[in-house]
C-alpha cells in the first residue's frame, strides 16, 4: 500500500516539478534562445575579469540582439544570444557594454545615456570605435540609452535602444512552502491471531503533506538561478479525519532542519528540499510483545500513542508554483 502511495506522490512531484521548473525558465529573463547553444566567440570581444561583456549586435536592424559574453575554461570565451534587451546578472558582476560598431555606415550620431545608481551619463560621438564606456559593478540596476541617428538614405530618422542590466537580489527574507513530508516514524501495526499477538501490515516509512517557513542564508547566484541554505521549521499534516462536519486535525508533528532553496534569477517561486528532524506522535503496543497470548475476550492487542524523535525529508513549493499547476489542469 505504501509502495502505491509513495509511487503516486513521485508521479506528482514530477509533474509539479516540470510546471515550476518551466515557470522558472519563462520569468527567468537571462533565457538563451531556443535552440542556440553558448558557441566560442571571436578573439576580438573582451572580457572582464570574473565579468561579462554585453553587445549590442544589430541595434538599427529587426533583428537587433543582444549577445552575452562570459569566461569559460581555458580562458576560451563564450557567447550566448538573449531574449529581448534585458539581461539579469549576479550582484557584483563586472559589466562590460559595446555597441558593434558594424553600425557605423548606417549612422551619422550615436547618443548613449547611462544610468547607474542614480546618476545619469551622456556621451555624443560619431565613431563607435573610440568610444569607451567604462566597466560598471552591478549594484542596481543600470541602463544604457543608445540614441542612432540614421543617415539621410534612412530619411534620417532616429532609433532608440534601451539595453537594462538588472542585479539578481539574494533570497532573504521568510520563505514559505508547502509539499510531501516522508519520515521514518510510523504507527506500529499488530493484530491477533489464534489469540496470540501478531504483526499486522507495517509501514515503514510514512508519508503526510505539511508546510515549511525558511529564513534563507548564505544565498548564491548563478546564472540561470539563484540558491540558499535556509534554516527551516514547519508542521506535518499528520492525523485528520474528514467528516459532515469538515476537516478535523488531530495530529501536526512539528519538524525542524535544514533546507536547499533553488528559485529563478528573478522570480520568487521556490523548490525545496529539506532534511531534519521531526517529532511525530505514533501508536506502539502497550504490555505485550510478539507472539505473546491475548487474554480471552481481547479482539486486538492494546497499543499506547508515544512521542518518538525521527528524521524527515520533504520536496516542497512555493504557493504559486501550485497555482500554475492549478490553471494548467483547469484548462485541460
Amino acid at each position: 500500500m505504501f509502495k502505491s502511495e509513495l509511487t503516486k506522490i513521485i508521479a506528482v512531484l514530477g509533474l509539479i516539478f516540470s510546471i515550476g521548473l518551466h515557470q522558472t525558465v519563462a520569468n527567468a529573463r537571462t533565457s538563451a534562445v531556443p535552440g542556440k547553444t553558448p558557441t566560442t566567440a571571436t578573439p576580438k570581444i573582451s572580457v572582464p575579469d570574473k565579468g561579462v561583456t554585453i553587445v549590442l549586435r544589430s541595434p538599427t536592424s529587426e533583428n537587433a540582439q543582444l549577445v552575452k559574453y562570459t569566461q569559460g575554461k581555458n580562458s576560451k570565451v563564450n557567447s550566448e544570444e538573449m531574449q529581448g534587451f534585458e539581461v539579469s546578472l549576479p550582484e557584483n558582476t563586472v559589466v562590460r557594454f559595446i555597441v558593434d560598431s558594424e553600425v557605423k555606415p548606417l549612422v551619422s550620431d550615436v547618443t548613449i545615456t547611462v544610468k547607474d545608481n542614480g546618476t545619469q551619463i551622456c556621451e555624443q560621438f560619431k565613431d563607435l570605435a573610440k568610444f569607451e564606456n567604462p566597466d560598471r559593478i552591478l549594484k542596481n540596476r543600470i541602463q544604457y540609452i543608445c540614441t542612432f541617428q540614421l543617415k539621410a538614405g534612412a530619411a534620417g530618422k532616429t532609433l532608440t535602444r534601451v539595453v537594462t542590466v538588472v542585479p539578481t537580489p539574494a533570497l532573504s527574507g521568510i520563505k514559505a512552502t508547502v509539499g510531501p513530508f516522508i519520515s521514518n516514524q510510523s504507527d506500529e501495526n499488530y493484530i491477533n491471531i489464534g489469540g496470540k499477538v501478531a504483526f499486522g501490515n507495517q509501514d515503514t516509512l510514512s508519508n503526510a503533506l505539511g508546510v515549511l517557513v525558511h529564513l534563507p542564508f548564505g544565498s548564491h547566484n548563478f546564472q540561470k538561478f539563484r540558491c540558499a541554505l535556509a534554516l527551516s521549521a514547519g508542521l506535518s499534516l499528520d492525523k485528520y479525519n474528514i467528516s459532515n462536519e469538515g476537516l478535523s486535525i488531530t495530529s501536526v508533528p512539528p519538524t525542524l532542519g535544514v533546507s536547499l532553496l533553488f528559485a529563478g534569477p528573478t522570480n520568487e517561486s521556490l523548490i525545496t528540499i529539506t532534511g531534519g528532524g521531526i517529532l511525530k506522535t505514533v501508536k506502539e503496543l502497550d504490555g505485550y510483545k510478539a507472539g505473546q497470548a491475548l487474554p480471552s475476550g481481547i479482539d486486538s492487542p492494546p497499543t499506547r500513542d508515544v512521542n518518538r524523535l525521527g528524521w524527515v525529508l520533504a520536496i516542497t513549493f512555493s504557493y504559486d508554483i501550485f497555482h500554475q499547476l492549478g490553471l494548467k489542469i483547469s484548462q485541460k
